[in-house]
């Protein structure tokens, strides 16, 4: 009787969690983005407006955001236990960046929910201070999960999942840069790819592992 036969079960308990994690991260930004389409405005006065006109919603938009980056974070053991044989290194490296980018995201998105939770109370100076400080925290988060994209990325190109692995790198790629000036459209396109790469994920998960 081996004594390594429980590893199997456990390691397989890590990648279903991580399939269920990777859809629901796949609803959540479906209903955070278009709720923060409905609620946000180009200027900070107009979406305070909106937040106080539309409390619930302003509050739902940045819950399900930092649901998103809390369900990010639930696939990240079993992407270690996927892709560790295939570069250690790009695995910690991805691991780290996504859990520092992810817990900054929650951070950001739940600030943004809390022009809602405030409503009336809110002025426009809070209002500024929220929007400023919920823009630095999302940006830094988002070129850290942007670096842990492309990590996976690469991971999954070595793995035998090469188009698995282009969507990880683009996505990265965009998510990063377009936190830059002048560079938004970029990550408005990385949205596109946040939705390929969970659906992507949630199924690679459910295959068998290679031999």
């Amino acid at each position: 009787m081996s004594v390594t036969a429980p590893a199997p079960a456990k390691s397989s308990s890590v990648v279903r969690f991580g399939q269920v994690s990777a859809w629901l991260a796949l609803l959540a930004l479906l209903v955070g983005g278009t709720l923060t389409a409905i609620t946000s405005r180009p200027t900070v006065a107009a979406t305070l407006e909106v937040a106080q006109q539309r409390p619930i919603l302003t509050v739902v938009a940045g819950v399900a955001l930092a649901a998103v980056s809390l369900f990010d974070l639930g696939t990240v053991p079993a992407l270690h236990d996927r892709l560790s044989g295939h570069g250690p290194a790009l695995v910690l490296c991805g691991a780290g960046t996504a859990a520092v980018g992810d817990m900054l995201g929650i951070a950001g998105r739940l600030l943004q929910g809390s022009l809602g939770v405030l409503g009336p109370e809110a002025d426009l100076a809070s209002a500024r201070l929220i929007s400023a400080t919920e823009g630095t925290l999302n940006a830094a988060g988002f070129v850290l999960v942007g670096v842990a994209f492309v990590c996976f990325g690469r991971l999954f190109r070595r793995s035998g999942s090469p188009r698995l692995g282009i969507v990880g790198i683009l996505t990265g790629v965009a998510t990063a840069l377009g936190q830059l000036p002048g560079l938004t459209p970029l990550f408005l396109a990385a949205n596109v790819g946040f939705i390929a790469w969970y659906v992507g994920l949630a199924r690679a998960f459910g295959e068998p592992r290679a031999a």
